[in-house]
């Protein structure tokens, strides 16, 4: 009888490591949506002026995003989207300015609350949910500081149903792109290259190209 355990204390010793090592395994999580939207940028220029106004502009009125793995339009009038918008020093500025680096506005000229480190300053926009459930923005940069600087679009973002709601919105993903014919490479290239404080070589440049990147000369 013993002997008879003994296979089949082995089978369960085998089991139990494969589970162990799978349970360390990292598991990928698919998003059941993905997104891309266009985020409108003007005026494009090559350089701005201290006291100039880039505007970021977004407009979802139908509250309809279309699924770039099925191409169908799905409804998200019930989830929330944190729009960040980060203004970043790339060449010739200053660390940790007092008063930060750059302003945000609102289209009617209102103060948005923002945050600056030693190398950018950064707000962060919450799309949907609120009393509004509005997915579109109008917000404005306004340079306050002499140098070379991008505007980032990270992603993706995290799509989340609303707090309140009862129902879930799947896992979804939503990547912005800036929608510009050019995002000022050729600026960004004029940096030496041993300056621009990049970890891999052309990962910046990559960014420019896919739209996430747009780079500011400020005179």
């Amino acid at each position: 009888m013993r002997n008879k355990l003994k296979p089949l204390i082995a089978v369960l010793y085998l089991l139990l490591l494969t589970t162990a090592f799978q349970c360390g395994e990292d598991i990928e999580v698919k998003p059941t949506y993905t997104f891309k939207e266009l985020v409108d940028l003007y005026p494009e220029q090559k350089s701005y002026r201290i006291g100039d106004t880039i505007w970021l502009e977004y407009q979802n009125p139908s509250k309809i995003m279309v699924d770039q793995l099925t191409n169908k339009p799905i409804i998200v009038d019930t989830v929330s989207i944190g729009f960040p918008l980060s203004y970043n020093s790339r060449h010739n500025a200053p660390v940790s300015p007092a008063g930060g680096f750059c302003d945000f506005v609102t289209s009617k000229g209102a103060l948005i609350a923002g945050f600056t480190s030693h190398f950018n300053t950064m707000a962060t926009l919450g799309l949907g949910c609120d009393a509004s459930r509005s997915y579109s923005f109008k917000v404005g940069i306004v340079p306050k500081i002499k140098g070379v600087y991008s505007l980032d679009l990270p992603g993706p973002l995290q799509v989340k149903a609303c707090l309140h709601q009862q129902k879930g919105f799947s896992l979804s993903s939503i990547d912005f792109r800036f929608a510009v014919a050019d995002g000022n490479k050729a600026v960004y290239l004029e940096i030496p290259a041993a300056q621009r404080g990049e970890s891999v070589k052309g990962h910046t440049e990559g960014l420019i190209d896919n739209k996430q990147v747009f780079i500011i000369e400020v005179k």
